[in-house]
């Protein structure tokens, strides 16, 4: 108990050092609230305008919660760890991190996820604020459905590191896979519903959408939260996240068995 507990704190330290570290420009910080309200605004003027001239069939209320949530969820699901893994990869440096007594999945996990947190409080709540303010939102059908909605959304989160991970872990054969950000990042833009919600796609993109994961790390969170999806098929959702999530675990434990034996230095 007492080796679990010092490792869940370790986990702490590391985040917490993730997140204070972004403090230290303010500068940085200023122009990260500013862009974020930019962001937000944009896209739900942009969303106002579509739904008035009858482009999208769904109201302006519904349209703007699924803005505001989906800007916050993207925040917190952003693992853009490729250039980081590379470099370690390339300088030698990965196989000291592999000597640590803590995963080292999980302390990427935990540096990358205080970034998050970071970008959530200082990108997302003043744009989603103003929002609010100006434009209004739906909340919640019931106390429940926000609890299964947080349920969804740490599940998402999970999924979306995961997704990330295998794919960073090209980096121990390609050694710099500067595009792979570029790759997921548009894998889960195009079949996430994170620019467009899944319901306005065509239906032959939609059905393919339905076929692969991408859809559960965001959209079909903000699906529950919005009461899209009837209680009966909650569960069935969440499940289908934790089937995805034990399949790219085993996908891990194949590829990370063999990425381990390509460790090397570059160069010396």
């Amino acid at each position: 108990m007492h080796v679990i507990a010092s490792k869940v704190s370790t986990y702490v330290v590391i985040f917490r050092n993730s997140f204070c570290e972004r403090l230290i420009y303010r500068s940085g910080v200023w122009l990260q609230i500013i862009s974020g309200v930019f962001f937000i605004l944009i896209q739900v003027s942009l969303w106002a305008a579509l739904i008035a001239t009858g482009y999208a069939e769904v109201g302006l209320e519904e349209m703007i919660t699924f803005v505001i949530i989906n800007f916050l969820v993207i925040n917190l699901t952003r693992f853009d760890a490729a250039r980081m893994l590379g470099e370690r990869v390339r300088d030698g440096s990965i196989a000291l991190d592999m000597l640590l007594p803590v995963s080292f999945k999980w302390k990427l996990f935990c540096e990358l996820m205080g970034g998050n947190v970071f970008a959530v409080f200082f990108a997302g709540i003043p744009g989603v604020a103003i929002a609010v303010i100006f434009y209004g939102a739906k909340g919640p059908l019931s106390v429940f459905y926000f609890f299964l909605f947080l349920c969804s959304l740490i599940l998402g989160v999970l999924l979306a590191f995961q997704i990330q991970f295998l794919f960073n872990l090209s980096a121990f054969w390609i050694i710099n896979p500067w595009y792979i950000e570029f790759l997921t990042g548009g894998l889960n833009r195009l079949f996430g519903g994170l620019l467009i919600p899944l319901w306005l796609y065509p239906m032959w993109l939609y059905t393919l959408s339905m076929y692969l994961p991408f859809r559960f790390i965001v959209f079909e969170s903000i699906q529950i939260y919005l009461g899209r999806v009837d209680l009966r098929d909650v569960g069935g959702l969440i499940l289908m996240q934790f089937m995805w999530l034990f399949v790219l675990l085993g996908l891990e434990v194949f590829i990370w068995y063999r990425a381990s034996k390509k460790i090397f230095v570059q160069g010396g």
